[in-house]
């Protein structure tokens, strides 16, 4: 909505139709009574808005020519001094027409310092959606992908030493380590699903700014859409085992071995467990008692890993964990909010070409 002539406005209209009454006192009377004259012009203007003071000097001109010079010398200098958005309103009501041409130099003038404005207002609105994007977005996506890799690293780990009473870790004695580690890590850490989970927030944010883009382009404008380019190249994942993990996965498995074999020596030596490791095994049951003296006698590694928050299992679980999300915090988001940030500085300039060739 335009606002009404100011207060001041209104008293220079009011001087203004006093002056036009007094020079209309030697107008003859003897013809006919004209339906509107120059002062009734200027009270009916006072009491208008701007654009609704262009319509009614559109709508009677033809029948009162003296509306022309009216509106044009003493409407039109006030006009000028409006906003930008009541100037070119009321340009648009006075369209060819005297008035139309000598708002033109006001138009310019304010067009040219409202046009500096939205520059910087755009501009404002990109440092506001980059900043949001790293406060807001970037945050949701890692809880939701420390979700994901909470799950993941546990089946990994259930896979690996996990099942019934843990019944997976006997596999230790046998020579299962980082190999069978890393072929599991293969099978379980599904990179699309990563790729995809920080696609879905990115795509959606831009989205947004998209819709709000629109709006704003529609609000100035006031037809027509803004399109903006709301996607962004993607980039495929590719969460490798990292060697600190392979480092972690084999002093787990050493030490669960460790702990196997002090844990049968103490509480399973029967006959049934004896016989069930024949041939190859007994090597490895030979190689399990000597250590498992060694650590009846000395206690360093049950002592160590019951003295300590996280048993073995979650020392691997978390380290793995933490360097997949350094992966994906160095490698991938900052490629992605190199790649966002780019896509809103360029729909941030060509916002401003498009309102700026169609205001």
């Amino acid at each position: 909505m335009f606002k009404r002539y100011s207060s001041s406005t209104k008293v220079i209209l009011f001087y203004l139709s006093i002056l036009i009454g007094l020079s209309s006192c030697n107008v003859s009377s003897s013809s006919d009574e004209p339906k509107l004259t120059p002062e009734d012009a200027v009270n009916s203007l006072a009491d208008l808005s701007p654009t609704e003071g262009a319509q009614f000097f559109v709508d009677n001109r033809e029948q009162y020519p003296f509306l022309d010079t009216l509106y044009v010398e003493n409407i039109v200098p006030i006009i000028g001094q409006c906003s930008f958005d009541t100037i070119k309103a009321v340009k648009e009501k006075v369209e060819k027409t005297p008035a139309d041409e000598a708002l033109t130099p006001y138009y310019k003038d304010t067009k040219n310092d409202y046009l500096a404005k939205l520059k910087q207002e755009i501009k404002e609105n990109a440092i506001s959606h980059k900043k949001a994007f790293v406060n807001f977005i970037i945050p949701a996506m890692q809880v939701e992908i420390d979700s994901l890799l909470e799950k993941d690293m546990g089946e990994v780990m259930n896979k690996y030493a996990g099942g019934i009473m843990n019944w997976r870790k006997i596999k230790f004695f046998f020579g299962t380590g980082s190999d069978s580690f890393e072929r599991i890590w293969n099978e379980n850490i599904d990179n699309d699903k990563y790729t995809e989970c920080v696609a879905k927030y990115i795509d959606t944010y831009l989205d947004s700014l998209a819709v709000q883009r629109n709006t704003y382009y529609n609000d100035i404008i006031g037809k027509g859409d803004f399109k903006s380019e709301s996607r962004i190249s993607q980039a495929t994942m590719d969460l490798l085992l990292a060697k600190k993990c392979v480092r972690e996965v084999k002093k787990f498995t050493e030490k669960e071995k460790e702990e196997m074999t002090t844990s049968i020596l103490k509480d399973w030596v029967v006959p049934t467990i004896l016989g069930a490791c024949s041939g190859g095994v007994g090597t490895a049951v030979a190689w399990a008692y000597d250590a498992g003296n060694l650590l009846y006698d000395v206690k360093v590694t049950l002592d160590d890993i019951k003295s300590q928050k996280l048993d073995s299992d979650e020392v691997v679980k978390y380290a793995c964990m933490e360097n997949i999300g350094f992966q994906i915090r160095q490698a991938y988001l900052k490629y992605y909010t190199e790649r966002v940030f780019k896509n809103i500085d360029e729909n941030s300039d060509k916002l401003y070409k498009s309102i700026s060739e169609n205001l």
